[in-house]
């Protein structure tokens, strides 16, 4: 399909996820080089807390410390909106969307990332379920708006 016609499939997020969980598991833990801690959140000084458990960690560092927040990534739905929403808005993290953007027939998606996208992919497939027609623009500011 696409620009893959007559590929390989490409691998799912979980198949890539597993892969990964392999090799850690099986490969970098065993060499007894690596230490791994899943779920956690990087305080510096070497600290970090697991965010599941809030149980808190302190390691010695040998060689270096690998920084995986290099790109600075942020997930909506796991912090504070940075900016203000009428109350006769409804706004919703994009994991939200399969579930509600069927019963509105306008979307402004915040953003201009991957994340934001994949939304208005969301919201585009499902108006076209229901017939009605679509329009993206984008601002100066990065915000994309599905019309």
């Amino acid at each position: 399909m696409g620009s893959n016609a007559g590929y390989y499939e490409l691998a799912s997020g979980a198949e890539v996820q597993s892969y990964f969980e392999q090799v850690m598991r099986q490969r970098f833990l065993p060499s007894g080089r690596v230490q791994y801690f899943p779920m956690c959140e990087y305080e510096g000084n070497n600290k970090f807390t697991n965010t599941l458990s809030g149980d808190s960690y302190e390691v010695e560092v040998k060689k270096r410390v690998v920084d995986s927040t290099y790109f600075k990534t942020s997930v909506p739905s796991r912090h504070i909106k940075n900016y203000r929403v009428d109350n006769d808005v409804t706004c919703v993290a994009p994991n939200q969307l399969p579930n509600l953007a069927a019963g509105f027939s306008q979307y402004c998606v915040v953003g201009a990332g991957k994340t934001a996208m994949d939304a208005a992919v969301c919201c585009w497939i499902t108006t076209v379920r229901q017939n009605e027609s679509v329009g993206f623009a984008q601002d100066n500011h990065g915000f994309l708006t599905a019309m």
